[in-house]
């Protein structure tokens, strides 16, 4: 977002952005067909079909811990099952993440010790705790470069997480529209994580 920002303040100053959360009343599909939202960054396994599309890109997921956490060298599925687990609320029950859904295919499930509104609260949390957070590394890295946090490999094969747009037809062939999806695709590409690489 921080990316998005700098380039709308060169290049088109007296633009005004709204962001949103996500949240439980906030129907994705209804918001960009009523024009309530013109873009949505999703990272759902299954996006609606009904909405356009366009991928902004795909990192794997990792462990984040405290730095002096036991685990921090790395673990067994057995041991990351075990552990106590930050975890974010889900935004919408119809919406569940590449995490949860792919918990219920191989029929496991985490040890969620604290459920959080928001992924950026886990990592202050982590600091002081001996619980885990899963999570994209790009997010891991950028914590762990501030707080005293450590990554390890996740030990369950997770699929990456894909993030991508999301939009509706009436915006398709709108030009200052187009223009906004280019703005945050060049932004994602300031990761240097591309949507190519996803598995």
């Amino acid at each position: 977002l921080a990316e998005v920002v700098g380039i709308l303040r060169r290049e088109a100053p007296n633009t005004r952005v709204t962001v949103f959360p996500l949240g439980n009343d906030l129907r994705v599909a209804d918001a960009l067909s009523e024009s309530t939202l013109d873009l949505v960054i999703g990272n759902w396994p299954e996006p609606p079909e009904n909405l356009h599309t366009a991928p902004l890109l795909a990192d794997d997921l990792v462990c984040l811990m405290a730095k002096d956490h036991p685990l921090a060298g790395g673990m067994t599925a057995e041991q990351y099952f075990e552990a106590g687990h930050i975890v974010p609320l889900p935004f919408a029950s119809a919406h569940r993440g590449v995490i949860d859904q792919h918990l219920s295919r191989i029929k496991a499930t985490r040890n969620a010790m604290i459920t959080v509104p928001f992924f950026s609260m886990a990592p202050h949390i982590l600091a002081n705790t001996d619980l885990i957070f899963t999570i994209s590394r790009h997010f891991a890295e950028y914590y762990s470069n501030h707080l005293p946090l450590s990554i390890c490999d996740c030990p369950v094969d997770y699929p990456k997480m894909e993030f991508y747009l999301l939009w509706h037809a009436r915006s398709q062939r709108d030009d200052a529209h187009k223009w906004l999806r280019n703005v945050l695709t060049r932004a994602s590409q300031k990761l240097n994580i591309s949507p190519g690489d996803a598995g």
